[in-house]
């Protein structure tokens, strides 16, 4: 089954555009070894702060790295500000 996670964000300017990313290593090192697809399943997703999750395999952890970044606008490619998410998904088996 595919689960989806939402990502809550929230900013206390409002009218600015926040957006999820997926964390990289590149100039500046944002995931280290969990950099996306690496840690998760080929098929995840991420969409408008929204992860699509899916595992066939029980009894496994998954490391999460994201950045949620803060823009003026929605037309803006440069973000204000930049900060790091990273969380643990963990299949459940079926009992």
């Amino acid at each position: 089954t595919t689960n989806l996670i939402n990502i809550p964000v929230s900013d206390v300017n409002v009218g600015d555009d926040l957006r999820c990313r997926w964390a990289i290593n590149g100039i500046v090192n944002e995931c280290s070894s969990i950099c996306y697809p690496g840690a998760l399943p080929n098929n995840t997703i991420l969409s408008n702060c929204t992860l699509s999750f899916m595992s066939i395999v029980p009894g496994v952890w998954y490391s999460v790295a994201l950045q949620v970044e803060d823009f003026i606008n929605t037309t803006s490619n440069s973000p204000m500000s930049s900060v790091p998410v990273q969380f643990l998904i963990y299949v459940q088996p079926t009992p």
